[in-house]
Parts: structure tokens; sequence; C-alpha cells
């Protein structure tokens, strides 16, 4: 079976989180498109995708993180605080104007020893300097790919580690030596409360 793109994103996730048993656990998906993520979840009554665009599924919330009555109606007001064991926060900082803000959010959400799952582009990396050297314009970051803030490991490291522990890090393709990092177009990180 030939898997979507955003179905072979899911499952980049959900393998990089593979000791990790989502069983009977409450799964909160940010910025969750067209649902992909939920497609490996078992329990779909624990699975809780959100999204600016409606999605087919009974737990879709609606939130647009960069409008503040959005943000509000759809996490603050919805969702109970410590109520999570996962949350997966898969392309979606880099689209928001405080990325700060909705980490805040995310660790309000948690469960006491809850998991983070991050992926964010790494602006620093081998491979995204070569493909699109043009992504590195503001406007046209904007513009065409919706990017509001930019990433490179450090800075994702250094945000995440304020509100958690970073427990694993891995470039998009499963590389894992930190010394490699700076080669795949994306980062990824486990990280616990």
């Amino acid at each position: 079976m030939k898997l979507r793109s955003t179905e072979r994103s899911a499952k980049i996730l959900i393998d990089f989180a593979d000791e990790y048993i989502f069983l009977g656990k409450k799964i909160l998906d940010l910025g969750a498109g067209d649902g992909s993520l939920g497609k490996f979840i078992i329990n779909q009554e624990d699975y809780y995708p959100v999204d600016i665009r409606q999605i087919d599924h009974p737990n879709w919330i609606e939130a647009d993180f960069n409008n503040r009555a959005g943000w509000t109606r759809g996490l603050n007001h919805s969702l109970d605080p410590r109520d999570f064991d996962y949350v997966f926060a898969s392309m979606i900082l880099e689209h928001v104007f405080r990325p700060e803000r909705l980490i805040k959010v995310i660790h309000r959400l948690l469960k006491k020893g809850g998991s983070l799952i991050v992926a964010v582009p790494d602006e620093d990396s081998f491979i995204y300097r070569i493909q699109a050297p043009f992504k590195r314009n503001k406007l046209i970051q904007e513009q065409y790919f919706g990017h509001h803030y930019s990433f490179t490991y450090r800075n994702a490291h250094t945000l995440l580690s304020e509100y958690f522990d970073i427990e694993k890090v891995a470039g998009r393709f499963g590389i894992t030596s930190k010394h490699l990092i700076g080669i795949a177009p994306a980062v990824l990180f486990l990280c616990t409360k």
C-alpha cells in the first residue's frame, strides 16, 4: 500500500516515538491537516485533531493559532489542563507568529510525564540551503509558505528546553547522530514534561 506524502510524514512521527505506546492514551494533533496522523492511532476516541480547516473527525477542534479569538475558542476553553498524554506539533510552529505562546499552551495541556513530539524545518540544514535558497527571503516565506517564524536546530532546541526535557532528537529522515542533524531539512524533537 502506497502512502501519500502526508501519511508518510505521519508515519515518520509515529516511528520516531517508537518506544511509546499510544493505546488508551489521549492524543492532541496540532495542525492536523487532513488527519493523516489519526490513521495510525488505533483508538480514535482518544485522538483530537486541531486545525484551522475542518476535517471529518468527531473530535475535530477548530483553532487558528494566529487569531486570538480563534485561539481562545479552540484551545483554551475547550480542553482541560493536564489532560493529554501526547501532543504532536508537526510543521506547525513556523506558521505561528509567536511560537512561544503555543508552547506554553501545550505545556498547560500535557499531563506530567506527557510527551510532545515536534517537527520544524531546519533552515540551517544543508538540504534546506541547497533546495531553496529563496526560502530565506522573509516576504517569500510568508506569502508562499505561510511561515512567520524561522527555525534552526539551535533556536528550536532553546525554545523547547525552556518548558520541556528533550529526550530525543533526529533529522527528518531518522538521522539521530547529533553531528548529522544539519543535513536533514527538518528536525524532530521528543520532549517530556
